[in-house]
């Protein structure tokens, strides 16, 4: 379990965003221009034609997905701005870049969301805190398929729902300022919040989707890929690290071999020669015995 506080998340968030303020403010303020302007032409047309008619249906669809995809957009300053990566004003469109691959997982998100909000409201509260990190995890891997992205989020989500939860809980107070102010606090206390939400993925998210091992590939070929990665390591570390050792088992063996060996095999062959002369030698000497009794019983006696 990875053990982090809120206060650790807001302090990371409050340090890089004092280094890139303004243009963070800057892109911030484009958005909600873009995103307040959208709105209000569809608020209107709803009052002219009725909140039921087609284009009124048609604009309340186009306006929330641009608004989904500017979360793109601060999902990925965000991950720019932690990564210590300049970003300007311009980057407020960073998520119309990869436009079918964030769609598709946007749709996929307000579909699931939508069927388990059918259950009673809370459910679909908790599948929205679910799908949370899918905006950062398409950023980041942009080729990966969106039910697998929905599908890393849920994973990484297991156990952390409620911490997330709370951290929203903790900006009410910021959120206030940004209702009393009539909107400008909002300018710099966004960019607060989406860093910190940013910090917190930046904590939770699993090696495999930071190596990028789980990019479009099933899992059979993930563990396969985790799998040789970690051969590869074993065998650097073995190589770098064991190859002395290697060498210096392996000399007293050759030096057992030629110095401790060669005399036992000489002293064998040695000790065989002679007990093999002795065992040619005793018969002769037998013969010559048996020889001499025989002369000796010839001779006639005195």
């Amino acid at each position: 379990m990875v053990m982090f506080t809120r206060t650790e998340l807001k302090q990371e968030a409050r340090r890089v965003l004092r280094l890139q303020t303004t243009p963070f403010v800057l892109a911030t303020l484009i958005i909600f221009v873009i995103a307040g302007t959208i709105g209000g032409i569809q608020g209107g047309l709803a009052d002219h034609y009725g909140d039921k008619s087609f284009i009124a249906l048609f604009l309340s669809l186009v306006s929330a997905m641009v608004s989904g995809i500017f979360n793109f957009s601060f999902a990925s300053m965000s991950l720019k701005t932690l990564d210590n990566k300049k970003i300007s004003a311009g980057n407020a469109f960073d998520g119309f870049e990869r436009l079918d691959s964030n769609l598709s997982v946007l749709f996929l998100m307000w579909v699931k969301t939508f069927l388990w909000t059918l259950l009673f409201i809370v459910p679909g509260i908790i599948a929205s805190f679910r799908y949370a990190m899918s905006y950062y995890i398409i950023i980041e891997h942009p080729d990966m398929p969106a039910n697998q992205v929905l599908a890393e989020s849920s994973r990484m989500m297991e156990g952390h729902k409620w911490e997330f939860f709370v951290l929203g809980l903790s900006f009410i107070l910021w959120t206030l300022l940004g209702v009393v102010t009539l909107g400008i606090a909002f300018l710099w206390v966004n960019p607060y919040m989406q860093i910190t939400y940013t910090a917190f993925y930046n904590r939770i998210k699993s090696p495999a989707v930071v190596g990028g091992a789980t990019n479009n590939v099933g899992p059979d070929q993930q563990t396969m890929s985790e799998d040789e990665a970690r051969d590869a390591i074993n065998a650097v570390m073995n190589r770098n690290a064991g190859a002395p050792v290697i060498d210096e088992e392996v000399a007293p063996v050759e030096e057992s071999v030629s110095s401790e060996e060669p005399a036992p095999v000489e002293e064998s062959v040695a000790q065989e020669a002679e007990a093999s002369s002795v065992e040619e030698s005793a018969p002769v000497d037998e013969s010559d015995a048996k020889v001499e009794s025989e002369e000796q019983d010839n001779k006639p006696a005195e």
